[in-house]
């Protein structure tokens, strides 16, 4: 994973195949606000990107700034679905990570999560959490 445009162009390609309606999220004046905004069967998840590597002492870097943990803590506390999605720099794994996780096992003030707290997905595995998640709130619907 180079960068967190190219990631970017990566989901936004993979879910726009499957249904999703993706808008990306250009608006530099808008602090904290995520990088996509995904919707499908009534789910609503905003998505926010980041590309870390994991340091020799087994954590990884969050990359959070403190707005947008500030708009990710608003946004789930208003009952909305915020996610951090993390490429792996030297591997092909991405960490999905919603707010109550980060919040109960990051350290916040460092920035960073230890690597082996969190579940490791490729990245078809990463849409297919998404999909089941849009799922499950079609489901609720019918």
């Amino acid at each position: 994973m180079v960068s967190e445009r190219a990631l970017s162009r990566r989901i936004v390609n993979k879910l726009r195949r499957q249904y999703w309606h993706v808008q990306p999220i250009e608006d530099k004046l808008a602090c904290g606000v995520p990088d996509l905004n995904l919707c499908k069967n009534g789910f609503e998840c905003w998505l926010e990107l980041k590309v870390a590597t994991r340091t020799r002492a087994g954590t990884i870097k969050l990359g959070l700034r403190p707005n947008q943990m500030a708009w990710a803590k608003d946004r789930t506390a208003a009952g909305g679905n915020w996610r951090l999605l993390i490429g792996e720099k030297s591997t092909e794994d991405f960490l999905l990570l919603d707010w109550s996780f980060i919040r109960t096992t990051a350290d916040l003030q460092k920035g960073v999560i230890l690597y082996d707290a969190c579940v490791p997905m490729t990245f078809d595995e990463v849409i297919n959490e998404l999909n089941r998640l849009s799922e499950v709130v079609h489901e609720r619907r019918i």
